[in-house]
């Protein structure tokens, strides 16, 4: 398990990272209290290295992954679909609010990414708009099923979008500084949202 764990940790610091050298961001980022540019150190082997916000969304997201195969693969107005449900929904709300404090605030910042940061919170808007249909829908009706799998559909489409196309472009308007502090703070505003709706 360890041992993935590193693979994974390094393969997926390519996302929009620098390896070294110099690098810079808008004066509009520092008005947020972040670093106009930072010298990068080479990670040499077997070194640790800090989370970036990258990584830190996408293992959130692999916990919304999980959680939207496991709904839509449940039966009925069975315990299981309902735990499962209000699991989902408050993953979502709980990563929503730190998602977009910490990662999509700052993006707004810059004119590379401003109109994907407004696009992918819109996008949870949507998301949003599914829950509130399976709630008004009886869970033993065939067509609470259906919308759950919409659910899951736009749900899949959004963090693949994020992931392939918000993160390359946010890896060349945040410095690496940027990177490993917006992670902390949103795992930490994660948490804090997560027991605020007491999952």
């Amino acid at each position: 398990m360890q041992h993935d764990q590193h693979r994974s940790l390094y393969l997926r610091a390519g996302d929009g990272a620098e390896p070294q050298g110099l690098i810079s961001i808008s004066a509009n980022s520092a008005k947020l209290g972040m670093c106009s540019a930072i010298s990068v150190v080479p990670i040499q082997h077997g070194e640790e290295r800090t989370m970036t916000i990258f990584e830190a969304l996408r293992a959130d997201h692999d916990v919304q992954r999980a959680l939207i195969n496991d709904l839509v693969n449940t039966e009925g107005d069975s315990a299981t679909r309902r735990r499962l449900f209000d699991e989902i929904k408050a993953e979502l709300q709980a990563h929503a609010a730190a998602e977009e404090r910490h990662f999509y605030v700052p993006l707004m910042a810059s004119d590379m990414t401003i109109e994907k940061a407004r696009h992918s919170v819109a996008e949870h808007h949507e998301l949003d708009e599914f829950i509130e249909q399976l709630e008004e829908t009886e869970f033993s009706s065939p067509g609470w099923l259906v919308t759950a799998k919409k659910l899951e559909h736009r749900l899949l489409h959004h963090l693949e979008e994020e992931e392939r196309e918000v993160f390359q472009l946010a890896g060349k308007v945040l410095s690496e500084n940027d990177k490993e502090l917006l992670a902390k703070r949103f795992n930490n505003e994660l948490k804090e949202q997560k027991l605020a709706i007491g999952s």
